[in-house]
């Protein structure tokens, strides 16, 4: 078979098969009103010659003229994908009508000449109306989104309607395409639910997710690496294990929860936690009455503890500076830690981000 490569002249998205069919369809066309108009034009002509004499001619090629003019009209406003109006379908309407009473009227009152006389003014007017509005449906198509067929409704109406909502979401056209990427897009649910830490809850795992991953999966949006493989044949799998377990790495870097009161483990930073109420174990001032067995860090899902230390310790730069190597109090910068963490995490923040030269002044 001849490659569609070959046929680089072709409209986008057409076929040697379906450009040939149109083509043919064409040819049709002109077959059949070239002597349907010859007919309608002689039948007229007779009919009127008693009332406009040699001028009856005018009769039939005005009316022919004048639809055919009108027909191309549309077809040129649907072949730019501009609206027709509402003057040029009654105009179209208002000379196909006139036709086929002056037919019918010159059949006198014969059945067989003018069923005759209908069909071969149907056969004009008919086959021209079909043709421009197969063009304006053409035209439409490209836009247009498959279609699920019934079949698909019926046997799986649930995945049916999760892949047209997604179509509609996605504004992807195509059934095959999107199908492909909703395919992914539960493979990857399905990975990210098989992970201990997130669980299948309906609805509340979705909150254990990193927040970078939780809206990639609630808009369907996957990364590049993922876009690439899905461009092509090759296997996608392998991308997409590989995309969902660096978004879970991220669930690693928070400290671990749930450690019982009383136990001597610590976090994976090495910060003792879950001491004793009232003891002086983990930390320098304690754990309060009614704090969390295991504080959490914020943005603990997206940022490393090193960075919440880089950052706290340019904050009491920042502060030094702007006074004159006044130590920073630690009351002002441990208040707005603890707004957002635990006593004993946020102590235990300070003390690791104080360095050579920074100091805090001790609580009055």
């Amino acid at each position: 078979m001849i490659g569609m490569g070959n046929h680089s002249r072709l409209p986008e998205g057409w076929t040697l098969g379906q450009a040939t069919l149109a083509v043919g369809l064409l040819a049709l066309g002109a077959a059949i009103t070239v002597p349907a108009f010859v007919v309608l034009y002689l039948t007229v002509t007779h009919l009127v010659y008693p009332w406009l004499g040699d001028w009856s001619w005018t009769v039939p090629a005005s009316g022919e003229i004048a639809f055919t003019g009108i027909w191309l009209t549309g077809v040129l406003l649907a072949w730019r994908g501009e609206p027709g109006g509402a003057i040029r379908p009654v105009l179209l309407a208002l000379f196909a009508a006139g036709s086929l009473y002056l037919n019918v009227y010159a059949a006198h009152g014969s059945a067989p000449d003018a069923v005759a006389h209908i069909l071969v003014v149907a056969a004009f007017f008919g086959y021209l109306v079909v043709g421009k509005s197969a063009i304006g449906k053409l035209r439409a198509a490209r836009g247009r989104p498959d279609r699920l067929s019934a079949a698909e409704w019926m046997l799986h109406p649930y995945r049916s309607a999760s892949l047209r909502s997604r179509m509609a979401l996605w504004g992807e056209t195509s059934k095959a395409r999107a199908q492909r990427r909703l395919s992914v897009l539960l493979y990857a649910i399905a990975l990210t639910q098989a992970d201990s830490r997130i669980g299948k809850f309906p609805f509340a795992w979705r909150r254990h997710l990193p927040v970078t991953l939780r809206y990639q999966l609630g808009a369907g949006e996957f990364p590049a690496s993922v876009e690439a493989v899905l461009t092509g044949r090759q296997p996608w799998q392998e991308a997409v294990r590989t995309w969902v377990n660096d978004e879970l790495a991220f669930l690693d870097k928070a400290p671990a929860e749930g450690i019982p009161e009383g136990s001597g483990e610590g976090t994976r930073e090495g910060i003792p936690q879950g001491t004793r109420e009232g003891s002086g174990e983990g930390t320098s001032q304690g754990t309060r009455q009614g704090s969390p067995r295991a504080a959490e860090w914020p943005e603990s899902r997206t940022v490393p503890r090193a960075v919440l230390v880089q950052r706290t310790r340019a904050a009491m730069r920042r502060w030094e500076d702007r006074h004159q190597g006044k130590p920073l109090p630690a009351t002002q910068l441990g208040a707005q830690l603890k707004l957002r963490m635990s006593r004993d995490t946020a102590t235990s923040l300070l003390n690791e981000a104080r360095g050579p030269g920074l100091h805090l002044a001790a609580k009055s």
